[in-house]
């Protein structure tokens, strides 16, 4: 049995390895670019933590940090986790926790506890 979830798990890797590369083609501002990310995120078998569910990818929090930066861009500023979570369907919790995860692996840039506001991190480059 877990040798079959290894080669689930490769295979679901490489197709993840492929969304992602169509996705930078294709731009992240364009929706094709966009729909390609939810598609690899979806695929992205995650890493399994102790007795718990499987972690998100790094798919999923480039994703996020994409969604963010693209509301602040709008003008966002007040609210912007809130607008977020209903954009995603989510509690305003789950969005704290998937922003604070985006900034960790480095996809956003640091901000002053409390407030709203980023920059691309490292990861995620100079484009948004």
């Amino acid at each position: 049995m877990g040798e079959i979830l290894r080669m689930v798990r490769a295979e679901l890797a490489k197709f993840n390895q492929g969304f992602e590369e169509m996705a930078e083609k294709a731009g992240h501002e364009k929706e094709l670019g966009r729909s390609l990310l939810g598609a690899a995120r979806n695929v992205e078998p995650g890493t399994r933590r102790a007795g718990g569910r499987p972690g998100l990818g790094d798919a999923h929090y480039r994703h996020i940090a994409y969604a963010y930066l693209d509301l602040q861009e709008k003008g966002t500023s007040r609210g912007l986790s809130k607008m977020l979570a209903v954009q995603e369907n989510v509690s305003p919790s789950t969005i704290r926790d998937w922003v604070r995860g985006a900034r960790t692996r480095g996809f956003l840039s640091a901000t002053s506890q409390g407030r709203s506001g980023s920059l691309p991190g490292p990861k995620l480059g100079s484009a948004t």
